[in-house]
């Protein structure tokens, strides 16, 4: 017999605070399946508007990578453990949301984008915020699971998702995103030619371009 229980527990966490800190306008962003705020932060740093405040906190769980070329393991995080193959969830998001819920009633402000990228976008439409109102989200090569997202919102959504990406494939993302926000106006599904999975400048200058949009 297996039985389940719930613990409640306190894990120190640590995130990243960039750009202009007194600033009303705060982006929190959202690296992808094993990496870490540092890193996701050195790659999409040109995304970033430097009158924002930005948040890049890392996954609530880690997931240490092995490094083959020097035989050992390295700091990296997740938000989750899924398995693709079972369908099946080993560790649910929903500690991951709660954490990031709290993190932008303490460091949002007037106007909160999410951004997410890879496992961070599946997650990106469920952050928002408990005090803190999300105005935007921003979903970078990521899936959108239908069933578990809301149906009623009153963010903006911008999918931005490359054609040639072979991780989370293109049209099935498409597909399901459009399921997701049929009945919804602001959204929009930017297709990027010549672009994979992997964080690219041509990403960072979709990203930028969005965010001068919106603000």
């Amino acid at each position: 017999m297996i039985k389940k229980w719930s613990v409640q527990v306190s894990l120190e966490q640590t995130y990243l605070l960039k750009g202009n800190p007194e600033s009303s306008k705060v982006l929190l962003a959202l690296h992808g399946f094993q990496q870490t705020a540092e890193l996701f932060y050195k790659v999409t740093q040109s995304s970033f508007p430097i009158d924002w405040k930005v948040i890049v906190p890392n996954g609530l769980f880690l997931m240490p990578k092995f490094n083959t070329k020097k035989e050992e393991y390295e700091e990296a995080y997740t938000w989750y453990h899924y398995s693709p193959r079972l369908d099946r969830f080993f560790t649910s998001y929903a500690p991951a949301i709660s954490y990031l819920n709290e993190l932008l009633d303490i460091e949002g402000g007037k106007t909160n984008v999410v951004l997410g990228y890879s496992q961070g976008a599946y997650i990106t439409p469920l952050v928002s915020g408990h005090q803190r109102k999300v105005d935007h989200v921003i979903c970078v090569n990521g899936g959108y699971r239908v069933e578990a997202l809301p149906s009623h919102f009153k963010y903006g959504v911008t999918a931005i998702h490359g054609l040639e990406d072979k991780i989370v494939d293109f049209a099935n993302a498409k597909m399901r995103f459009q399921q997701w926000t049929k009945n919804h106006k602001n959204t929009e599904f930017i297709e990027l030619t010549d672009t994979h999975h992997k964080w690219t400048p041509k990403i960072s200058k979709e990203v930028s371009k969005k965010l001068d949009q919106l603000y």
